[in-house]
């Protein structure tokens, strides 16, 4: 039996808000549309947007600047020109960290509500991974990250 798009949410977030009550993050500040689901957890320098497409069954990651409030943001590049939200693995290149074997199992999972538990785990197992080194290193990411006072 397929899980219900609402199970899967479910799942997302049971998976995500321990993971981000780990690494101090807030959240999540949600948005579902018709066709993908955003969460947001938000820290003091860097944030990370979960994304999952419901037509292609897959979730992606992005590390972004959070802005003065708890908010999604909706374009990668700020207004001034800025970098304020990547993709993980653009992220990972950046930092020189090897996303594998976590985002070659994502690939092979991707397209199937089947598949959405193990995707979701090996994101999770990614990210637990590599969080620490985007954290430390934001401002090499985002070169005008700064801390941020919490709302």
């Amino acid at each position: 039996m397929t899980a219900t798009l609402d199970e899967l949410l479910a799942e997302t977030e049971k998976t995500f808000d321990p993971w981000a009550a780990k690494y101090h993050l807030r959240g999540p500040v949600s948005e579902r549309k018709n066709m993908y689901y955003r969460a947001g957890y938000f820290g003091e320098i860097v944030s990370l947007e979960l994304l999952v497409e419901f037509d292609y069954f897959f979730v992606y990651a992005s590390p972004f600047l959070p802005g003065s409030n708890d908010e999604l943001v909706s374009t990668r590049v700020a207004p001034d020109g800025h970098v304020r939200k990547m993709f993980l693995g653009q992220a990972l290149d950046r930092l020189h960290i090897s996303g594998a074997p976590e985002e070659d199992a994502m690939k092979k999972l991707g397209g199937s509500a089947n598949n959405f538990r193990p995707m979701i785990d090996a994101l999770a197992t990614l990210l637990d991974r590599v969080w620490p080194e985007i954290a430390t290193h934001a401002a090499i990411l985002f070169p005008d990250a700064k801390p941020r006072l919490s709302p």
